[in-house]
């Protein structure tokens, strides 16, 4: 079973926009990742990041994992990161979004369109 696998896609990620902060920031002036959202984004997702970390170290409980991840992506979407459009007509209401968002946050699908 593979271990860790986590820490190694956040790391990239981090680096990535690490790299391009530094070589090419015009390009992301302006943007929300430097704002305190992006700030409060960045911390929700070390914070995911780690308890990741913590369970392949010692086994968390899935509810345990699972409510925390749900309270993380609860912060994030009162922080104003949504799920804006769903692709199936038929489950495109307000309320529904709102589910979508803390549900594709809290499982770590990246599938979902968001902001």
């Amino acid at each position: 079973m593979p271990r860790l696998g986590g820490v190694a896609v956040f790391l990239s990620c981090f680096i990535s926009f690490g790299l391009v902060a530094l070589f090419d920031r015009p390009l992301l002036s302006g943007s929300w990742i430097f704002s305190s959202e992006g700030g409060l984004f960045g911390l929700c997702l070390f914070i995911v990041m780690l308890l990741g970390f913590w369970d392949d170290l010692r086994s968390l409980k899935p509810f345990q994992k699972f409510g925390v991840q749900v309270l993380l992506s609860s912060v994030v979407y009162i922080a104003g990161f949504r799920v804006s459009a769903v692709m199936n007509p038929s489950a495109a209401d307000g309320w529904m979004c709102t589910q979508l968002t803390i549900l594709s946050r809290s499982s770590g699908s990246s599938a979902l369109p968001t902001r």
